[in-house]
């Protein structure tokens, strides 16, 4: 009986100990920086951040996209997929699509990391 109760009181403080613990442990967002590089000299910036991305054009546009369904790489895209980034093994693909939905394809390169 006096086992059970031990390890009762045991459990009851480890709880309270990771309850405490786990209030203390830092929320803040990892953000990851990257720079991009074309042959042409064209560069784009991006701050990876928990889901969504931001990115600094080479004409200093500055574009923010959450992060999109993907079925493979990581994949963001405005809520009408009018503006695509995406990153997938080597590759880089950054799209805009005209209001007639047709793909331009503004940046695609294979990247070395």
């Amino acid at each position: 009986m006096k086992i059970k109760i031990f390890f009762l009181v045991l459990l009851l403080i480890v709880g309270i100990v990771y309850y405490q613990w786990s209030g203390k442990i830092s929320k803040k967002e990892t953000t990851i920086k990257a720079t991009f590089n074309c042959s042409a000299g064209k560069t784009i910036m991006a701050e990876f951040s928990n889901k969504k991305v931001k990115l600094v054009l080479s004409d200093n546009r500055k574009i923010e996209l959450p992060q999109a369904i993907s079925a493979s790489g990581a994949r963001y895209a405005n809520n009408d997929e009018s503006f695509v980034f995406g990153i997938k093994a080597t590759r880089l693909l950054l799209k805009k699509t005209v209001k007639q939905l047709l793909p331009i394809v503004l940046r695609s390169q294979k990247i070395r990391f």
